[in-house]
């Protein structure tokens, strides 16, 4: 699925990146577009997610763009201050406290560059 996913992504699909989520679920999904990230560093990875969440907010999808931005896409300017927001959303969304998401927040306060707060 995985070069699936990225000539999707890529082509900027949106529409059939939708039905691949809900054809193989957020676990399946988020493995194979991190591992997508890593291997190409491309912002469109993120865009895609951004629609997804406009679509279906979640904390699930929040916290995969929160992990796009810290890890794969952490060189791009605003990576961080991005992802804490996500980190917040998650929060938000899922109404309670989440460990996951509280995790997220902690390790923004680790990051040296702490501009993003």
């Amino acid at each position: 699925m995985d070069s699936r996913l990225e000539e999707l992504i890529l082509s900027m699909q949106v529409g059939e990146v939708k039905k691949l989520y809900d054809e193989v679920g957020y676990e399946v999904f988020s493995h194979e577009l991190l591992s997508i990230a890593f291997s190409n560093e491309i912002l469109s990875n993120y865009v895609v997610l951004v629609h997804l969440l406009h679509e279906d907010e979640s904390p699930e999808l929040h916290d995969l763009a929160f992990h796009v931005l810290t890890h794969p896409l952490c060189h791009i300017e605003g990576a961080y201050a991005s992802s804490l927001m996500h980190a917040k959303k998650s929060l938000d969304v899922n109404h309670s406290i989440d460990v996951r998401s509280l995790e997220n927040l902690l390790f923004l306060n680790t990051v040296p560059e702490k501009n993003h707060q």
